[in-house]
């Protein structure tokens, strides 16, 4: 959580996997998949997120052979 009170971490949905989330007080959780282009992979965890709004997120990306894999990604706001 920042001093803002803004919280991140991952929901579950109907999926198989989970989906990164930042949630506002007094505002109910967005996906950040459906917020943020751009990024090869599903975006399946936020840990992190820093008084500027920068969020640090998991998103598990899938090779040439099939293998998932977790990749780290800072998140910046425009």
């Amino acid at each position: 959580m920042n001093d803002a009170g803004h919280v991140v971490g991952s929901l579950r949905g109907g999926g198989d996997l989970p989906s990164a989330c930042v949630s506002k007080p007094g505002q109910l959780p967005v996906d950040l998949n459906s917020a943020v282009a751009g990024i090869p992979g599903w975006l399946v965890n936020a840990t992190d997120i820093i008084n500027d709004g920068r969020i640090l997120v998991t998103a598990t990306v899938v090779d040439e052979a099939g293998t998932q894999h977790g990749r780290p990604y800072i998140l910046t706001p425009t």
